[in-house]
């Protein structure tokens, strides 16, 4: 299998499990695909269809993108910098915040639009004519 199989099955099991917290059953039960095909997805021993691509990113809200594209490696060494910069820190982060952070900021840059908030529907109820 390719190493682009491989790094995009890396990323969508990144995505769910770590980033989004889903259960690899629920994401099977959503892309109607058994636990066994995410698996080998997320394994790499299987590429993902154009389409499950695309149902991978809406079930996520992630831009397709965000799977297939090839970033800076995590070992670069400017990567440290970048995150002191960001945060105008005077002590490095540790390897593993640094990790962490970087991974949530390449989500967000990828994620799609923030959900509307959901708001329990409220009923009004006119006032009730007075009888004299």
């Amino acid at each position: 299998m390719s190493n682009n199989a491989k790094e995009v099955g890396k990323r969508l099991k990144e995505a769910r499990a770590e980033i989004l917290g889903l259960p690899i059953e629920a994401c099977a039960s959503k892309m109607q695909l058994s636990v066994e095909e995410v698996e080998a997805i997320e394994a790499g021993q299987r590429e993902a269809t154009e389409e499950e691509l695309d149902k991978f990113s809406r079930l996520y809200r992630l831009r397709k993108e965000y799977f297939l594209q090839d970033d800076t490696p995590w070992d670069d060494p400017s990567r440290e910098q970048k995150v002191m910069e960001l945060f105008n820190a005077d002590q490095p982060p540790s390897a593993h915040d640094t990790n962490e952070l970087l991974k949530f900021a390449r989500f967000l840059q990828h994620a799609g639009p923030a959900p509307a908030p959901y708001c329990e529907p409220t009923t009004t109820q006119s006032p009730k004519p007075q009888t004299p």
